[in-house]
């Protein structure tokens, strides 16, 4: 007699999670332009973020953007790799959830900067 079959897996009935922060590091890097930026737009313009989220990019602090130039590199990241235009309502609704914080774990004054964005 084979074993019984695990049981199915349960989804939250709700269809997106609670509010909550998203914390990227390595936001100015290759992964997070080829694919998780252009991904977290895509979730959010589906509707699959919550009503209420945060996304918080970090990178060290050699090279690191200011928080407007983050901005623009996920808008160009989006632009590039993401399945639609980063045009219109939603991309202003999801540029207004993007902050960034320098994550120098060296420097405690970048470290400060990185728990006020959280």
């Amino acid at each position: 007699m084979s074993p019984e079959p695990p049981p199915p897996t349960t989804r939250p009935t709700s269809g997106c999670p609670k509010d909550h922060v998203i914390v990227v590091f390595g936001a100015t890097g290759d992964l997070a332009k080829r694919e998780l930026l252009p991904g977290l737009f895509h979730l959010a313009e589906a509707g699959l973020l919550p009503p209420s989220y945060r996304i918080v990019g970090t990178a060290r602090s050699r090279g690191a953007p200011s928080e407007a130039g983050f901005k623009e590199h996920a808008r160009q990241a989006v632009a590039e790799f993401g399945t639609t235009k980063p045009e219109g309502e939603a991309w202003k609704t999801f540029e207004d959830t993007l902050a960034f914080a320098t994550a120098d774990t060296y420097d405690a004054a970048a470290s400060g900067q990185t728990e006020t964005a959280l």
